[in-house]
């Protein structure tokens, strides 16, 4: 059997996990290589890591690959993103800019190389859930499995929360880095040590007592503030609406409704098909699994 990773390698050589029978996705560092430099670049965010290059480097805040399948799924006419609420609009005023306006100078080139793996399976990701959404009614006699990997999608959103911030995040038409704090530091020990704040992490939003289903044409970046901190962001594609957080202080402490926190499984089932998309995490997550269908189904939690 093919690893579903999309490495067309052998399951058991590649990412079959011996010990519990699961699939887990081979996590790729995102560490500079060493040595380190031992230099701070003032126009990098990562640079209380003092592990910058020397020159900054034009940067997406969201990743290109991913704009070009927007722009091609929703025929915006080479506009990647319809953008409203920035501090140089007008109230209400939506406009579309093009992959090439959405770029922004807030990491060194150094991190910037780094963190592109994070970029690669996140364009994977969105890649195989358009893939899903555009073959729904195509018949397959048997299940399909795909696997993505949690822990990189969950660090890529992070990315995502942290180049919203320090390039065009606003509300109320004024820019977040002015209006809202950022503990950055977090972000750091998310991003290079796998450390996160209780109940932080990726969630996918779910409303209550129903199925998420695809294809709504309608995507965006919102960021996720309490009173005066930034903590997070959300991003919409194809109709699949995703929250990252990493700062959970001062959150509400009672059960967060309609999110499914680091969810192993999106199952996509029909009459004419079933297709599994694993994401997987580190051993021991609960890994809850979402099941999407083109009726409504319920949502498993086990």
């Amino acid at each position: 059997m093919l690893c579903p990773c999309g490495s067309r390698s052998v399951s058991v050589s590649c990412c079959y996990d011996k010990t519990d029978g699961k699939f887990r996705k081979r996590v790729p560092s995102i560490v500079p290589p060493a040595p380190a430099t031992g230099y701070a670049h003032p126009g990098c965010y990562l640079r209380g890591t003092n592990d910058c290059s020397t020159k900054i480097s034009g940067e997406h805040y969201f990743s290109a690959n991913i704009l070009e399948q927007i722009s091609k799924l929703s025929g915006l006419g080479g506009a990647a993103l319809q953008i409203s609420g920035m501090p140089w609009q007008a109230p209400g005023a939506t406009q579309g800019l093009p992959i090439s306006a959405m770029v922004a100078n807030i990491l060194c080139e150094r991190h910037n190389n780094a963190l592109s793996p994070l970029d690669a399976e996140a364009g994977r990701f969105f890649s195989i859930l358009a893939g899903i959404e555009a073959n729904e009614g195509r018949a397959y006699r048997h299940p399909l499995i795909d696997l993505v990997s949690g822990t990189v999608i969950e660090k890529w959103m992070l990315k995502v929360a942290c180049g919203l911030y320090y390039s065009v995040g606003a509300q109320d038409g004024k820019k977040l880095r002015g209006s809202h704090s950022i503990d950055v530091a977090k972000a750091e020990k998310a991003l290079f040590h796998d450390i996160w704040d209780d109940r932080a992490g990726l969630y996918f939003v779910v409303p209550a007592d129903a199925v998420v289903r695809a294809g709504i044409n309608n995507s965006y970046i919102a960021p996720l503030t309490d009173h005066r901190r930034f903590g997070g962001a959300r991003v919409s594609m194809l109709g699949f609406e995703l929250d990252l957080v990493f700062n959970t202080a001062d959150t509400n402490p009672s059960a967060w409704t309609s999110v499914i926190h680091r969810p192993g499984e999106l199952m996509f089932s029909s009459d004419k098909r079933t297709h599994h998309l694993l994401v997987s995490w580190p051993p021991g997550f609960p890994s809850p699994i979402i099941n999407f269908g083109t009726t409504p189904r319920p949502i498993s939690r086990h």
